[in-house]
């Protein structure tokens, strides 16, 4: 397909509306046009009045230019999009669709049926590694994008996320490191969005902090109105009172950084070999005086404001000075229109089909509109072709064969219509399998409730994954922070990036905990390891509230942390058919009967507070039973089984006996230490399907 000769790239902000017409003369690329109307005032989300600015500033914006056989691109704000970038395993290219249509439906957190969503994949040319990305908004928000356009007479052509328009362009203008990574700061009105780009690897971020949140601490700070907030922000660097100014804003910069700090950290923790080059600020927000510099100072990173683009020049129609004053506000739109000049690397286009089939049709319209006139012409020659055809069969035999051939097709009519009804209920059958997928979020949140439960009860839990995260330091930096030595800038950075934190200060009282932590004697730990769960389904959640207790056999866990009816069954929410799960987990713990015993009725408490605000979940029963010791007989796993007696009942093998019999078990985690007299203990839940939509017929569960 040629590409098009000019693109409007149009960009609906709560401050103004962006546009920029590009258009391709001679193999260069020329600003033909542009053009930025502000709103009356700034739209924030509950104005009553929003729409009406819009399409204001839309009808001005089409009365005073020419919209004559341009193509449009349209923004959609990022705060309103999904992204997510998922890592493909190595398989054939035509099975990539199916996986990347699973995982959409597994990742996206809301119906597929009500997103507009699209994917590419990502691949460097010297790598077999390929990641998709998967980019999703819901088709009521893409409508009502739309309808604004629509009010003044317009159809977009793309429809893209604004991070995504951003990063076309900044790559199309070579403004990208390309022995690095570079980190894109879209500092908007009221979000900035956040783009990495790294080699051929994309990533995206909206943080919701921007402009009004700098203006709202000037009000807060002086009681100012925030027009007036709004003026002195903007004219802070030549004001008298700039220092009183700044230090009323310090804590929105601080903010600021922080969010951009674990943005460049969650990204680090998933490839480690990244470097930032440098950070590239855009938008109007980036205006603000003082950010760059302390941007700057507290990322330790170039901090680079746009002033000018590199591969596109503002034609003799058009003003440079206007149009380079305003840089930092057209990103977006040159992405827009790059991509309809088809120039980008990311072509995805969130336009949905049915307006894209309607644009499709209109083009065709002319060409249906000549066949249906030779149609007609030949129709007119049917009744005189009938005519001597009838007058030839009735002098021939042929009149027999032909009506033997209608006869074959009655018959074979009569065969399609019998068929029709068993390909009905198997289509009926096909569309109730499929209902599955309403519960599909189910699991999500029933283990989330469980696991989040078991972390709220053993209140060392969250240092786990912290610790681990430690233990992958090198042996000589972690022999610096146990002595307490002070450490080098860039060893500072590996450890930060390793941990997570957002801060020197997050770090350090990180290391404090697990330094404490590593301390702390074995069997004083409140941790568990989840080393085993079972899943049962069962069709009435009776039955598997009876497969929960018959852990218990002969004898019952301890007291207050025996098993529990849950609300749905006293209170005759859920009938005698209501579907179920019985979850048996095999955990292990380092802590003595006693306190086990007393996290477990903290245990009870989270799960029943937990389930209240979950609608689909109810907890039918709780039961947690004594297994037996990590070195004893009776632990999970050996020959013997468990021995299903109370937990509080249970022996516990007297530390150091593992060491002394030869059946010492070394801790995986904490060299050095033993774990044969830990314990290990069962917990049953037995928990409901609540059909939580009026009128539903629950879905059918998979066993």
């Amino acid at each position: 397909m040629a590409a098009p000769k000019a693109v409007w790239g149009i960009d609906i902000g709560k401050l103004a509306l962006k546009a920029v017409k590009l258009r391709v003369v001679e193999g260069e690329l020329q600003v033909e046009a542009f053009d930025i109307i502000e709103h009356p005032k700034i739209i924030t989300q509950k104005d009553p009045e929003a729409q009406q600015l819009i399409n204001d500033a839309l009808a001005q914006f089409v009365a005073r230019n020419d919209m004559a056989g341009t193509v449009i691109g349209l923004a959609v704000p990022g705060q309103t999009s999904f992204t997510r970038f998922v890592p493909l395993p190595p398989v054939e290219k035509r099975k990539i669709p199916d996986i990347v249509r699973f995982e959409a439906e597994q990742q996206i957190p809301f119906s597929i049926r009500d997103v507009v969503w699209r994917w590419q994949t990502f691949q460097a040319p010297d790598s077999p590694d390929v990641e998709v990305g998967i980019f999703a908004m819901k088709r009521a928000d893409i409508g009502q994008t739309i309808s604004h356009l629509s009010q003044v007479g317009l159809t977009p052509n793309i429809v893209q996320m604004a991070p995504l328009a951003m990063y076309n362009f900044m790559k199309f203008d070579d403004q990208l490191a390309t022995d690095g990574a570079t980190l894109l700061a879209d500092v908007g009105t009221d979000t900035t969005n956040i783009v990495i780009s790294d080699g051929s690897r994309l990533w995206t971020r909206t943080i919701q902090i921007g402009g009004n949140n700098f203006t709202e601490s000037l009000v807060k700070a002086f009681k100012l109105s925030f027009a007036k907030a709004e003026k002195l922000k903007r004219t802070a660097a030549t004001s008298k009172y700039a220092r009183q100014i700044f230090q009323a804003m310090r804590p929105v910069f601080a903010e600021l950084v922080q969010e951009i700090q674990r943005s460049v950290g969650y990204y680090t923790s998933l490839h480690r070999e990244t470097r930032f080059k440098r950070l590239i600020g855009l938008g109007n927000g980036f205006r603000l005086p003082g950010l760059q510099k302390f941007l700057e100072q507290t990322l330790n990173m170039p901090v680079v404001r746009i002033d000018a683009f590199n591969r596109l020049q503002p034609s003799e129609a058009v003003s440079a000075a206007t149009f380079t004053e305003n840089v930092l506000s057209f990103a977006v739109g040159c992405g827009l229109a790059i991509q309809g000049l088809e120039l980008a690397d990311v072509n995805t286009n969130l336009l949905p089909e049915e307006i894209a089939h309607r644009r499709l049709w209109a083009k065709k319209k002319p060409w249906f509109v000549a066949a249906a006139a030779a149609i007609v012409l030949g129709l007119a020659m049917f009744p005189y072709r009938a005519h001597g055809n009838r007058e030839m069969l009735a002098e021939t035999s042929k009149a027999k064969q032909a009506q033997a051939i209608v006869n074959d097709q009655q018959l074979l009519q009569r065969e399609l219509d019998r068929a029709k009804g068993p390909g009905d209920e198997a289509i009926a059958q096909i569309k109730n399998r499929m209902k599955v997928f309403d519960y599909r979020d189910y699991w999500p949140k029933a283990l989330n409730l469980l696991f989040g439960s078991l972390n709220a009860a053993f209140s060392d839990q969250d240092l786990i994954l912290n610790y681990s995260r430690y233990l992958s330091i090198s042996k000589d930096v972690r022999n610096k922070l146990s002595d307490g030595a002070a450490l080098g800038a860039e060893e500072i950075k590996e450890v930060m990036s390793i941990m997570g934190a957002g801060s020197p200060q997050e770090l350090a009282e990180t290391l404090k905990r697990i330094r404490a932590f590593e301390l702390t004697n074995h069997n004083r730990r409140k941790i568990a390891f989840v080393e085993r769960m079972e899943v049962l389904y069962f069709e009435n959640i009776k039955d598997a509230a009876k497969a929960v207790k018959a852990l218990e056999k002969s004898t019952a866990g301890p007291p207050g942390a025996s098993h529990t009816t849950g609300g749905g069954s006293e209170t005759g929410e859920q009938g005698p058919t209501a579907r179920g799960f019985a979850v048996i987990m095999t955990v292990r713990t380092p802590l003595a009967i006693g306190e086990a015993n007393d996290i477990l009725r903290i245990l009870r408490a989270e799960c029943l507070d937990r389930s209240q605000s979950v609608p689909e979940i109810s907890i039918e029963e709780f039961v947690p039973v004594a297994a037996g010791a990590v070195g004893s007989a009776s632990a999970p796993g050996r020959e013997t089984g468990g021995t299903g007696r109370g937990f509080s009942s249970l022996p516990r093998s007297p530390a150091g006996a593992g060491k002394d019999s030869g059946a010492r078990m070394p801790d995986p985690l904490f060299a050095g230490e033993d774990i044969s007299s830990d314990m290990y203990f069962k917990i049953g839940w037995a928990i409901t399907v609540n059909d939580v939509s009026p009128g539903a017929t629950p879905a059918e569960t998979p066993k």
